[in-house]
């Protein structure tokens, strides 16, 4: 939605670094099934993909919504999903936005 991308989002997908991987985990094993280091999970109903990246890079900070949000470059974001199976419609749609 920043990027301007009109796309209705099914899911929450969170950019994590191998290395801060546990520490999510910890925040977040409320909302996790016992037993269960699988990367997919739901909270409330919605649901929840961490996405494992060795580099993150560094976002820019965008003013949206008169709030400054940390934003990858659609470049980045692009990088991000080639390396996803199953995510060939969302690099279509920011290859067309390039």
């Amino acid at each position: 939605m920043v990027h301007g991308i009109n796309l209705v989002p099914r899911d929450l997908d969170v950019l994590i670094s191998p290395q801060d991987f546990s520490s999510f985990v910890r925040a977040f094993k409320i909302y996790m099934p016992e037993g269960d280091n699988d990367l997919k999970y739901s909270i409330n109903g919605v649901e929840i993909e961490l996405v494992l990246i060795p580099n993150l890079g560094h976002p820019i900070q965008v003013l949206f919504l008169d709030e400054l949000i940390p934003v990858y470059t659609l470049h980045d974001e692009l990088s991000f999903y080639q390396q996803r199976p199953g995510k060939e419609e969302i690099v279509k749609l920011i290859k067309e936005k390039l």
